[in-house]
């Protein structure tokens, strides 16, 4: 007999003060394991800490906002029960994690990895919020990282931040959300291991999520829970890809241990800037097109997004890299292979199917400032269009064969040196949750008169990240900016936004 959504679920107790320890699982609870691929094993090992944005209006809902968001929650662990788990590392020496999760997630488990906040500080309001473009800098981690992970014994960290390195030895969270009611609005937190889901996961993460909350109340059966079987299967299926593999003669995109790195383009501690930079869909849709016509390829709006910061934040960069003996710059690239490897995942699949391209050019190919437009910008375009290109399933399939062979795969770094070095990294997050429905009362309705509303805003906590850079969640359509955090040392940020605004690129410039 399959139980109805719960009507009503214990909603998380509203305070200032925190309602949940860390989350662990208790000894006497019996568990499942999750079997993760190598894959999984190798990506880099850090909480994808995102914070989706609504209005909030009206405080007296505050209890029927965590009663739904719960509710889904629990509809959404039963299908994804790992996600109430948590990951650690048995053996050091080979660095393999391992995942467990209650054979049985009930509301109690819900209620510990979602807590509930009140922020009451009058300087951080929705409305301030959204008139300053939803800064970063705004949205610091110690206010907003969930109860559950926060001075957790296990992560090296207080807020989640940085990498896990399972030094300490106690499991962390695979997952944790916080609701963060603040003047007129909610932020709702939502932090996710990298190594049991990935991008393109986390995206299925609030689909579904947000569907079971438009379920909530209604006569809809609880889902019974997946089966540890059928999960496993799954990553065994990935794992299958491994099987047969061509062989390539070089992985540039493979920092093996051992390896030199270039040197640091300046002497630490080095100062950072972080700005939230907003472009127009008709400047990265126009600059697409010329590239287009002086490229004679099909140029998308993605790599001439990625091919202009890279060619801004590098020529910004130029003095540095030319007085270290440096000859090219690096773009390391987030690339998923689900449309690659078709129907041998089920379309739920919320492991890692992403990894990491690179591809380099010669610092001189790089356009200066004085030629910093589509036909200085074309032939990086070209090169990084081609190398995309190139990507196919016997690629990816030669890089898990590689990566099946390390002794111990999580000391494999990416071969894209952005901290206080030559190289850029982006990745897309365009697709993650801006068009997903939430309904959440409190928030805002339907034409129907149903709770029912978009994020206004989907953006990580603040933090500074040289080098590294995200394109934001954007609703689907041509009317949606672009959006783009970058983190530079000082000097370079001035520079850019320099060339930026003289040369028109940018519709606003936010602090990030």
């Amino acid at each position: 007999m399959l139980d109805k959504y719960p009507q009503p679920i214990d909603a998380p107790k509203l305070s200032g003060l925190p309602q949940s320890s860390p989350y662990t699982i208790d000894m006497a609870t019996a568990t499942e394991t999750l079997d993760l691929t190598k894959l999984d094993q190798t990506v880099l090992r850090v909480y994808v800490r995102q914070l989706l944005i609504f209005p909030f209006l009206d405080a007296a809902l505050r209890e029927e906002a965590g009663a739904a968001l719960a509710g889904g929650l629990l509809a959404t662990f039963k299908q994804f029960p790992f996600l109430a788990g948590t990951v650690e590392q048995r053996d050091a020496a080979i660095g393999t994690l391992t995942v467990r999760y209650p054979k049985s997630v009930d509301s109690k488990v819900v209620s510990k990895l979602l807590t509930a906040n009140v922020l009451g500080e009058a300087e951080l309001t929705y409305e301030s919020l959204i008139d300053a473009g939803v800064p970063p800098v705004r949205l610091p981690a110690n206010d907003l990282c969930p109860f559950a992970m926060r001075s957790h014994p296990g992560i090296d960290d207080t807020y989640a931040e940085v990498l896990t390195t399972f030094k300490k030895g106690q499991p962390i969270p695979v997952f944790s959300a916080q609701m963060n009611f603040i003047p007129g609005g909610l932020i709702l937190s939502a932090y996710t291991h990298h190594a049991v889901v990935d991008g393109t996961g986390i995206a299925k993460i609030y689909q579904v999520w947000s569907e079971n909350t438009r379920k909530y109340g209604t006569e809809m059966a609880m889902p019974e829970q997946a089966s540890a079987h059928n999960l496993n299967d799954a990553r065994h299926a990935f794992d299958t890809l491994i099987e047969g593999a061509p062989t390539a003669k070089e992985f540039p995109e493979f920092f093996f241990p051992g390896s030199s790195r270039p040197p640091l383009l300046r002497d630490p501690p080095v100062k950072l800037s972080a700005k939230l930079l907003v472009f127009s869909p008709s400047i990265i849709s126009t600059l697409a097109a010329s590239l287009s016509k002086i490229t004679k390829q099909s140029i998308s709006n993605f790599t001439a997004l990625a091919s202009f910061v890279w060619c801004q934040a590098t020529n910004a960069r130029r003095a540095a890299i030319e007085a270290k003996g440096i000859e090219k710059t690096t773009l390391g690239i987030a690339t998923d292979h689900r449309k690659r490897v078709g129907s041998l995942l089920p379309d739920d699949y919320l492991g890692n199917v992403a990894n990491a391209m690179v591809i380099s050019v010669p610092l001189s190919t790089i356009p200066t400032t004085e030629n910093m437009d589509a036909y200085g910008i074309a032939p990086v375009a070209f090169a990084l269009s081609e190398a995309l290109a190139g990507v196919d399933l016997d690629w990816f399939r030669s890089r898990l064969l590689e990566l099946s062979k390390q002794k111990n795969p999580s000391k494999l770094m990416m071969n894209c040196h952005t901290m206080n070095g030559p190289d850029i990294f982006i990745t897309s997050w365009q697709h993650i949750g801006a068009d997903d429905v939430w309904a959440i009362p409190g928030t805002t309705k339907t034409e129907g008169e149903k709770w029912g509303g978009k994020p206004t805003s989907i953006r990580k906590p603040h933090n500074l990240w040289e080098g590294g850079m995200q394109i934001l969640p954007r609703k689907k359509g041509d009317a949606a900016p672009y959006e783009i955090p970058l983190c530079l040392e000082e000097g370079d940020m001035e520079r850019v936004l320099l060339n930026l605004q003289e040369g028109s690129w940018v519709e606003r410039v936010v602090e990030a």
